[in-house]
């Protein structure tokens, strides 16, 4: 650094040593792919991961959400009040527009007898619809709660849950609420437009950034200049 006071780093290194167009390469090279490569890598990693932290979490709701349905039904179920399990889906319709992920919106939800009869709906025209899709019999074969990745006709992702209804070990019906992925996909969304401009904003500012003398020092007179690639500056003073 005191033989060679340039501004420039490694490119000034390269650029005295191999020439221009080596060095120019490098600052290129440096400047679109291995600074800005390396934190879109990290953001990367760190999008995955927080990705895989925000659908265990949304599952763990969406669980929860029908447990507490399920143990709410059983009694309706028992006594055969559809108005009463009417009014415990109904609750649902309240959470459609919730798209946070701390606030999960509810697509659907509905409570099925033993043969997928749709006791209760969200959606009124499939009330008392037989349901026969491979998803309601696996469902009612079950013994134990599950969670599938699923989309709507519509095209919307979500996770359907399903949590059986049993009384002494016997099936009596069973619950499915479908979860949307709509926050965790807007927050996941929102994060790879941040961490885009970030690495935007690092590539403008060293495109942008004037070279400078290092502070402390002063350039060199044209006596004190080397004359060639790796030579020496002259001893004596200015």
């Amino acid at each position: 650094a005191s033989a060679f006071p340039d501004t420039g780093g490694d490119y000034h290194f390269l650029r005295r040593a191999y020439g221009r167009s080596v060095a120019f390469l490098f600052g290129w090279a440096r400047f679109s792919v291995i600074v800005t490569g390396s934190i879109a890598l990290l953001a990367f990693v760190f999008g995955d991961y927080l990705q895989q932290v925000l659908e265990k979490e949304l599952q763990a709701r969406g669980l929860l959400t029908a447990t507490h349905l399920a143990q709410q039904s059983l009694d309706p179920l028992l006594r055969e009040d559809d108005y009463a399990l009417f009014k415990l889906v109904q609750g649902f319709r309240g959470s459609h527009g919730r798209e946070a992920v701390g606030e999960e919106r509810i697509a659907y939800a509905m409570v099925l007898d033993p043969r997928g009869q749709a006791l209760a709906h969200t959606d009124p025209a499939l009330v008392h619809a037989v349901l026969t899709d491979p998803r309601t019999r696996e469902i009612l074969a079950r013994r134990e709660p599950s969670v599938i990745w699923t989309s709507t006709p519509a095209g919307e992702r979500l996770y359907d849950v399903a949590v059986p209804i049993r009384m002494r070990g016997l099936p009596v019906g069973a619950v499915r609420v479908g979860i949307s992925r709509a926050g965790v996909d807007r927050m996941l969304r929102d994060l790879a437009l941040k961490v885009l401009g970030v690495l935007l904003v690092l590539m403008a500012g060293s495109a942008l950034t004037p070279a400078s003398t290092p502070a402390g020092s002063s350039p060199p007179c044209a006596s004190c200049r080397p004359s060639g690639p790796w030579c020496r500056r002259a001893t004596a003073p200015c």
